[in-house]
């Protein structure tokens, strides 16, 4: 038989440990919240890192090795920042300019046409794989600060939907996004069909 006094007892051990529980939870929950904060923080500023060049690069689509004439090619933008890390940004299919992280593995050059091979990560059906591109063998500065995410989030804004029929498309994203950077001359614009009003 428990007494009147043995009895209080345990309830206030119980209620102790039901305080301290709940105090757990409501931490762990606490924590989760500022931890998703922090992570929307980041999106809205993603990084510190600047973009230091602009790479063209492009690789084939039907798996045979590029040529300047009969080759259907898909074209994405390397970005070099100054932290040493490369990002493949491409204009797909499904209508998102998709930015990857990745690190570009050097195969050989071709100085006399300017341009390097090299193995990089790119975007494609949903999943990233890697893949060999043709990029330019020299880059072209960025002056202004520009994260990856920007030029991201801008080449996205510049674009309205994917359509071959309406110039929709990667080689449209890559050229607009590099207009906009002041990175392609004016006639170099028209010979391309860029409209004046594009960015």
């Amino acid at each position: 038989m428990v007494d009147a006094n043995t009895f209080r007892f345990r309830i206030s051990v119980e209620e102790k440990y039901f305080v301290r529980n709940v105090f757990s939870i409501f931490s762990i929950l606490t924590s989760a919240l500022l931890l998703n904060v922090s992570d929307a923080a980041d999106v809205a500023h993603p990084t510190q890192e600047k973009v230091s060049h602009i790479y063209v690069m492009r690789r084939p689509l039907n798996g045979q090795p590029l040529t300047s004439i009969g080759t259907f090619a898909h074209s994405a933008l390397l970005l070099q920042t100054d932290q040493g890390n490369s990002y493949a940004l491409e204009y797909q299919r499904d209508g998102k300019a998709h930015l990857t992280l990745g690190k570009q593995k050097a195969i050989r050059e071709n100085r006399q046409k300017g341009i390097a091979h090299i193995r990089m990560v790119g975007w494609a059906n949903g999943e990233v794989s890697d893949y060999y591109w043709e990029r330019q063998l020299v880059g072209e500065p960025i002056f202004e600060h520009w994260s990856p995410q920007e030029l991201q989030q801008k080449m996205q804004d510049s674009m309205q939907g994917y359509s071959l029929l309406k110039r929709e498309h990667c080689h449209t994203a890559q050229l607009r996004l590099r207009s906009a950077l002041g990175l392609v001359p004016p006639a170099r614009r028209m010979a391309l069909g860029v409209k004046a009003n594009e960015p």
